[in-house]
């Protein structure tokens, strides 16, 4: 039963999580463990054990008698997200660089050829667009061979992405869009090519572009040094 009960939680959890990311809650909105539990038809329990655990990341803050409201992002944790993501991405790759390999390269080229015809069909809303890019960047942190490392970066990416619902007007969301995809072709291309410092700036430059500009962090947190 403890499975069971765990396992909807887990469900509940990440639907609420995914709604927040996707921005249907509103910063105004109270979340209301009664509403959720009859949307969910499931008992208010593993409602509220999952807002308690939105709750313990910062995700959701606690309103006594009142409900759950998401917690405002501000440009602060968008500028500590973006360091943390140069630190964990930039020594990824240089550790991945001996590892990856001719079928790496080309699970890289297929993400971003997939990206590329979808694109090409229908204009990408910023959702779909994240789901991607998050997948990109995790697939080429992989290589590196550090689940921990991973597992940091994926938590980091949807606070990221969960930052530009909150915080950027469409205009952004668009230039963000649209150049996204090139640089990510282009790294592929330079690690094919072992122009690895190429790569290493291209993703440099990836991470720091941020609301249409280049972000630019207080010192150089990592710089590329080969072998």
């Amino acid at each position: 039963m403890q499975d069971k009960n765990d396992s909807l939680k887990r469900k509940i959890y990440s639907e609420i999580l995914d709604g927040i990311i996707k921005g249907h809650f509103s910063l105004d909105q109270f979340i209301n463990e009664g509403e959720l539990a009859e949307k969910y038809n499931v008992s208010k329990g593993p409602i509220r054990e999952a807002l308690i655990e939105l709750c313990s990341e910062k995700i959701l803050r606690s309103i006594p008698r009142v409900g759950y409201q998401i917690i405002q992002l501000t440009e602060k944790n968008v500028k500590e997200a973006t360091e943390l993501r140069l630190m964990l991405e930039l020594s990824g790759l240089k550790k991945a660089l001996p590892i990856i390999n001719e079928s790496a390269l080309n699970s890289l080229s297929r993400l971003n050829k997939e990206y590329e015809i979808h694109a090409g069909k229908n204009p990408l809303t910023i959702e779909q667009h994240w789901e991607y890019n998050i997948h990109f960047h995790l697939l080429l942190n992989s290589y590196a061979g550090n689940s921990y490392m991973n597992d940091v970066l994926s938590n980091t990416l949807k606070l990221i992405r969960r930052a530009y619902v909150q915080l950027y007007s469409e205009t952004d969301h668009d230039e963000y869009i649209s150049t996204d995809l090139s640089r990510h072709i282009e790294m592929e291309k330079a690690l094919r090519k072992k122009e690895f410092e190429k790569a290493f700036d291209l993703l440099k430059s990836d991470i720091l572009f941020i609301k249409g500009k280049l972000f630019v962090p207080s010192d150089d947190i990592i710089t590329f040094q080969s072998n």
